[in-house]
């Protein structure tokens, strides 16, 4: 087991797969509207607790004070490369609600190489995840260290990866970027959905 001391501060990624995107087009924009994160829906850590990790929680409230102190983030494909929506401009918008941390890039540019890229990637079904990397501020275990919550965090990446379902006119795949300008990588973990 990872002492709970090294899990403060230090990069983290998590990836969602989730049904509830909307990707829609209208002329030259594409709107890309989902949930980089899910609350209070367990998913093991490193294979959950009977494999030496851990089962873990985000808290309803865990990206209050981030929100709040507005980051300057970004949309992006895979953690990389040009943002294809920003905070700082006002094409990206996070918030919360009573399912999650909520990802909306209404104006998306079809014109832009690689919101092309995406696109097509999406509408073939390979694109169906969503990640995205953060800093735990504060966190409680269960006094057996089997299951975590994660009380308070600082958004700091997110990305498209393959397994977050869109609707459109017909269902696709889609993923999404939340990500700062300045992050590093981060060990990589899978959501497992409540009945799977």
């Amino acid at each position: 087991m990872i002492p709970k001391s090294d899990l403060i501060d230090v990069p983290e990624r998590r990836a969602v797969a989730v049904s509830d995107f909307e990707i829609r087009k209208s002329g030259d924009l594409l709107s890309l509207r989902g949930y980089a994160s899910v609350f209070d829906a367990p998913y093991d850590i490193y294979g959950g607790p009977e494999k030496g990790g851990w089962t873990e929680i985000v808290d309803k409230r865990a990206f209050d004070v981030t929100l709040r102190e507005k980051p300057d983030l970004h949309l992006l494909i895979n953690h990389e490369g040009m943002p294809l929506a920003r905070t700082k401009s006002g094409t990206l918008k996070l918030s919360t609600d009573s399912t999650g941390l909520l990802v909306d890039a209404p104006d998306l540019d079809r014109r832009d190489p690689d919101v092309q890229r995406l696109e097509v990637k999406m509408e073939r079904g390979d694109m169906d995840e969503m990640s995205f990397a953060f800093r735990v501020k504060k966190q409680e275990w269960e006094d057996d260290e089997t299951l975590r919550r994660l009380t308070e965090v600082s958004s700091t990446r997110a990305t498209c990866r393959s397994s977050t379902s869109a609707p459109t006119r017909r269902p696709r795949s889609a993923c999404a970027a939340c990500c700062p300008s300045s992050t590093t990588s981060t060990t990589p973990w899978r959501l497992l959905r409540p009945g799977r």
